[in-house]
């Protein structure tokens, strides 16, 4: 079987002005995504994937970030603090954000720019890149692992998950998902290298290491995570719909157990949709005959599949604001807690400080607060 990752090739300073080599033209292109001097470029396919890379990126960027820096601003307030999930979801926020700079801006300021990859610029480069994005790059699928888990162990086993599922352990489990990521991906330091001015794992005939290690990783970083955000969301939703789940004390402002489940529920399910296509992809690269890799129309093909399941992914690290927006009522209501709250103060300090109606704001202020603050007595 081939492999798109890793082929005998060599590089040609003008390889990608020289339209006669097709196959390493677009072999390069296919490695640096340089759509602009490809083979067939002009298509209307390929167009759209250039379209798509260059505007994108930065818009999924910008808006993921704000999402995610607003979503941090929200969970600071007390009443996320009580549950263990929102711990994993405060780290996934953080993850997200380095993710969309690391994998997404990146590499489109390298394609704006006409330039390699910053992996493909120096050998010790690409062994630290690529260390680098593998820790930081795969953190928001074990997190979104662990607030699933979490959830599961909420739902059919709530005796244990008084101990379990605590905001200590799940900060614990947060250290270990890094550094389990951090032990699996150190390996990147001594096994990639610079071949030809692309960071690749270099192949070497009956050589177990190289031909083993890249499926090891890919079981740490695709499948077992992967697979397991969809086991244990449907078992967890079978609990959820035979099992009565306890919710507490219920206030409008602070998420109970059940709502934060089926937060989880949808936001993991929404992550493993838009994960999968790459996943797939990848399977789909490493298994390919080899006949195929000398085949333009299929090159041409893999370069936009890869754009496509790229965008995916990069969409996958910038919704989590607006999934928590729509499934947590609890999440829009402190939102509007707290723009009202910023409307408040922002009136309340351009009125002069012996005036009356500041005065009044503030005392109207004081009893609207004590009136949501208010509990039934059991």
């Amino acid at each position: 079987m081939g492999s798109f990752e890793n082929l005998d090739y060599h590089y040609d300073g003008d390889m990608a002005e020289n339209p006669n080599d097709t196959y390493y033209n677009n072999r390069y292109c296919d490695v640096h995504q340089e759509y602009d001097g490809c083979v067939s470029s002009g298509l209307p396919d390929v167009r759209i994937a250039t379209t798509m890379q260059r505007y994108v990126p930065p818009i999924l960027t910008l808006i993921g970030t704000l999402g995610n820096i607003f979503l941090l601003v929200v969970m600071r307030h007390k009443d996320f603090g009580t549950l263990s999930v929102f711990v994993y979801l405060r780290a996934l926020a953080v993850s997200n954000t380095v993710v969309l700079y690391v994998s997404t801006l990146v590499p489109w300021a390298c394609f704006m720019a006409s330039q390699p990859h910053i992996a493909d610029w120096t050998d010790w480069g690409c062994r630290l890149w690529t260390f680098v994005v593998n820790v930081l790059g795969h953190s928001p699928v074990w997190f979104a692992v662990g607030m699933v888990i979490d959830r599961y162990i909420v739902v059919w086993h709530p005796n244990k998950a008084l101990e379990i599922c605590s905001v200590f352990i799940s900060k614990i489990v947060i250290i270990t998902i890094l550094t389990g990521l951090t032990t699996i991906s150190v390996h990147a330091m001594w096994t990639y290298e610079l071949d030809n001015f692309i960071c690749v794992i270099p192949q070497y005939p009956d050589d177990i290491h190289s031909m083993a290690w890249p499926w090891i990783w890919d079981t740490f970083y695709y499948f077992l995570p992967l697979l397991s955000i969809l086991m244990f969301s449907v078992l967890t939703l079978m609990g959820f719909c035979l099992k009565k789940i306890p919710q507490g004390h219920r206030s409008p402002n602070r998420p109970d157990e059940k709502e934060a489940t089926i937060t989880t529920l949808i936001l993991c399910m929404t992550f493993f949709l838009l994960a999968a296509p790459a996943t797939t992809v990848k399977i789909m690269e490493s298994q390919i005959p080899d006949s195929w890799l000398y085949d333009i129309v299929i090159l041409r093909q893999v370069q936009i599949t890869r754009s496509l399941v790229q965008m995916l992914s990069a969409v996958n690290n910038a919704i989590t604001f607006f999934v928590v927006v729509i499934v947590s009522s609890s999440f829009r209501l402190n939102i509007k807690r707290l723009c009202l709250d910023n409307c408040y103060l922002r009136n309340l300090l351009r009125l002069p400080e012996d005036s009356k109606l500041r005065q009044e704001m503030a005392t109207t202020h004081v009893s609207i607060e004590d009136s949501c603050t208010e509990t039934t007595p059991l």
